[in-house]
């Protein structure tokens, strides 16, 4: 990506560099466009589940991430734009903007998990020694590096059983033992 003109994206695109221009003033512009495009609604999820009063706000969680997962992987726009991002992309002082983009998205989605955890732990659900942010920071981290992995080596990973086995395997960890 740091390599990449404005121009090469504008021939590959099929259009003139000026069109390009026209619509974005640089390369991180159109980086954070790709990057909004594929976005899923796991945030509007969160935060509209969040609002309500949940008897097992884990399971809730669980259920919205493993969705949201599979369909991350199996869509193959967002895997190939995804993969540049985390694998091909040199973070340059250029893209800073996209990185900063990219923070932004994971203190908003950390933000809106963390509601869940509270809520977990308020029912007495969350195990006692996890604190709810810690909770929220490890299931982060957790999903990112499933993901990542699995853009990183695809035919190493079965989506359908792997998501909700690794999710299943994590909640356990987290929840109050009985």
């Amino acid at each position: 990506v740091a390599q990449t003109s404005l121009e090469d994206i504008a021939k590959q695109a099929g259009y003139t560099r000026g069109a390009v221009y026209h619509h974005f003033k640089n390369k991180p512009e159109i980086v954070i466009e790709l990057l909004e495009s594929v976005m899923m609604p796991f945030e509007d999820l969160l935060q509209e589940a969040s609002k309500q009063e949940l008897d097992d706000p884990l399971h809730t969680l669980e259920t919205i991430l493993s969705d949201t997962l599979a369909k991350l992987l199996h869509d193959r726009k967002r895997k190939r734009i995804h993969t540049i991002l985390y694998h091909r992309c040199e973070w340059t002082e250029e893209l800073d903007p996209v990185y900063q983009r990219m923070i932004s998205i994971k203190k908003s989605c950390h933000a809106s998990t963390l509601a869940f955890y509270e809520m977990a732990a308020k029912k007495q659900q969350l195990r006692p020694d996890l604190e709810p942010a810690h909770a929220a920071f490890l299931m982060q981290t957790f999903c990112q590096g499933f993901y990542w992995r699995t853009l990183l080596t695809p035919k190493d990973t079965n989506c359908n059983v792997d998501i909700r086995q690794t999710l299943s395997v994590f909640f356990q960890g987290v929840r109050k033992l009985k």
